[in-house]
């Protein structure tokens, strides 16, 4: 009766042992199996935390936005790519971006410069010489890109009474302005320039001489208004010009006789000279 009542005992035991050591296998059978509730998405199990002690902070992180409610809610709002378009072509025009006003429509400029008068007269009269000088140097400007353009100009009757000026010259500009500057032909500018000079020099004891030159140079200059939308600007610049004596001399003998005897022109003693533009003129 002893030994049976021993070994009813001892196997309880070793029933009641299994019985506690397959609790936790049970368990977290049942946690697996478990519906997801949305009240604890946020909080933290306590298998994560013990994965979390396992495998270090990296693990925990995952496990941290696995069960985190911010990817759900992402996915649950993005809207497929074909309904975006849908939406952005039923915005009505008041609302859709215009796009940027094109330059006026100015492309081409026609000017007097002043500056020239004005400057041979006060040469004239410095040098004691009476009378007034009236050197007239015209040009047209024409647009041939965003920021390029192509300059000629005309003279006539340039310089003084004993050395008249003519001729022509060819500019090429290119504008410092903004990519979006709502003005053509506008700003600051930069113009290398090639001329043809002819100069007829004449004296009341001396033949008549012409002599022709040729210039390169360039010249740094601003042309534009003060009012916008203006078709009127002002257009100020200031460079260097060299010239170079070309061809064969022109003589002429003078009505009153005299030796024929080969002048100096003003060139000829100021090769490297100062050249510069006053001008007024019209866009259109």
């Amino acid at each position: 009766m002893n030994s049976f009542t021993n070994f009813r005992q001892h196997s309880y035991k070793r029933l009641f042992i299994l019985v506690a050591a397959s609790l936790p296998a049970f368990a977290a059978l049942a946690q697996e199996h478990e519906p997801a509730n949305p009240r604890v998405l946020g909080q933290r199990l306590p298998s994560q935390e013990l994965a979390a002690a396992s495998f270090g902070s990296e693990t925990s992180a995952g496990l941290l936005a696995s069960a985190s409610p911010v990817a759900p809610a992402q996915l649950r709002y993005e809207q497929p790519t074909d309904q975006l378009l849908l939406l952005s072509s039923n915005t009505p025009d008041s609302l859709k971006a215009k796009p940027m006003a094109p330059a006026e429509g100015f492309h081409n400029a026609v000017r007097f410069d002043v500056g020239g008068v004005l400057a041979s007269n006060f040469a004239n009269a410095a040098m004691g010489n009476s009378g007034a000088l009236f050197p007239f140097l015209a040009s047209y400007e024409r647009q041939v890109g965003a920021r390029f353009s192509v300059v000629g100009e005309g003279l006539l009757n340039g310089g003084s009474y004993s050395e008249r000026k003519a001729g022509v010259s060819v500019q090429g500009r290119y504008y410092f302005r903004p990519q979006r500057g709502t003005q053509a032909l506008a700003g600051f500018y930069l113009a290398p320039a090639v001329a043809f000079r002819s100069v007829k020099l004449s004296g009341r004891y001396e033949p008549t001489q012409q002599r022709r030159f040729v210039g390169a140079g360039a010249l740094l200059g601003w042309q534009g208004s003060f009012k916008s939308g203006s078709r009127f600007f002002l257009d100020v610049s200031a460079g260097l010009m060299n010239w170079q004596h070309v061809g064969q001399d022109k003589f002429k003998a003078s009505p009153y006789g005299g030796y024929q005897t080969e002048q100096k022109a003003y060139y000829d003693t100021h090769q490297t000279d100062f050249d510069g533009r006053l001008g007024l003129g019209f866009r259109f």
